[in-house]
């Protein structure tokens, strides 16, 4: 039988994005969860860039 623990977090998870997409129509769409997001965020631009 499948847990459904993880089910309920990535909902939870997509609750809380759109919440504060109410709250804060001009915050970002995707939620992040790492505590590397400015790095995360300066490899994508390079990458993006790089195209």
């Amino acid at each position: 039988m499948r847990d459904g623990r993880a089910c309920v977090c990535g909902q939870a998870a997509v609750a809380v994005n759109g919440a504060k997409l109410y709250l804060e129509p001009d915050a970002q769409s995707m939620a992040y969860v790492s505590s590397h997001n400015a790095k995360f965020n300066e490899k994508n631009k390079a990458l993006k860039s790089s195209q």
